[in-house]
């Protein structure tokens, strides 16, 4: 069993966004392990698109690859204006898929925003946003 951990990471903005692509918002993860699993709760700290809801994180690590889904208590929005909207309807989950680069000590991938739907024998996927993400691990929360 790994000891807990506490990540601090930042996503990026795709094309999708218009306005906002290529800007940047900060989070932090605190994780519980079990096994190569985990599960834990994101916090947005600062930038575009921070929600002042707690997200829900699962994942799993295997090797040098991460993958999670994160989940938000609520929806929220980059408005016409900029600010967060927020919606009271449970937010979609947005999934995270990356590997380790050991010269900068962190995970980099992709995320993405995606809502599915089944439609008698076909599966039909929205995407509502991507972009990119890092991710390392916060030792000064811990203490180390």
């Amino acid at each position: 069993m790994k000891h807990p951990a506490h990540f601090i990471g930042e996503l990026t903005y795709g094309e999708m966004y218009k306005q906002t692509a290529g800007e940047s918002m900060q989070f932090t993860l605190e994780i519980s392990w079990l096994g190569n699993t985990f599960s834990g709760i994101s916090k947005d700290i600062s930038g575009r698109g921070v929600s002042p809801d707690e997200a829900t994180v699962n994942g799993h690590l295997s090797g040098d690859s991460i993958s999670y889904t994160k989940q938000y208590k609520r929806r929220h929005f980059i408005g016409a204006d900029l600010s967060t909207e927020i919606h009271e309807k449970p937010g979609f989950p947005i999934f995270y898929r990356g590997n380790f680069n050991s010269d900068k000590n962190q995970y980099e991938g992709i995320w993405e925003i995606v809502k599915e739907v089944n439609l008698l024998f076909i599966k039909l996927r929205w995407s509502y946003g991507k972009g990119t993400f890092w991710l390392k691990e916060n030792h000064q929360e811990i203490g180390i």
